[in-house]
């Protein structure tokens, strides 16, 4: 994508080339290398500990309030999208479907 930088005025002589790109650069730059760690949660299941003392392999934990392929997306604070589960060429895609407001 190119970014093409000028100032306020519409006079030809008030062109700064290269002014915003390399800005941009920069900024895209650091982007690059920083890395943040999100999660993908489908539900969340709350059952008594005499409950899970009782939970073995091949036990089922039925999640209330999600419907098939809902998920939510998480980082260190909590949930901040909630969207769906989508197969995108054999591989689990997630499809944004609403940012979390305040």
């Amino acid at each position: 994508m190119e970014v093409n930088a000028t100032d306020q005025h519409q006079d030809d002589d008030h062109t700064v080339p290269g002014a915003v790109q390399e800005d941009t650069n920069d900024t895209r730059s650091i982007q690059r290398g920083v890395r943040i760690d999100l999660g993908l949660e489908i539900g969340r299941v709350i059952i008594s500990l005499s409950d899970w003392n009782e939970v073995s392999e091949g036990s089922i934990l039925m999640l209330e309030g999600v419907k098939v392929g809902q998920a939510y997306l998480t980082d260190f604070e909590g949930v901040i999208a909630y969207g769906e589960l989508l197969d995108v060429d054999g591989t689990i895609g997630f499809q944004i479907k609403r940012w979390r407001t305040a």
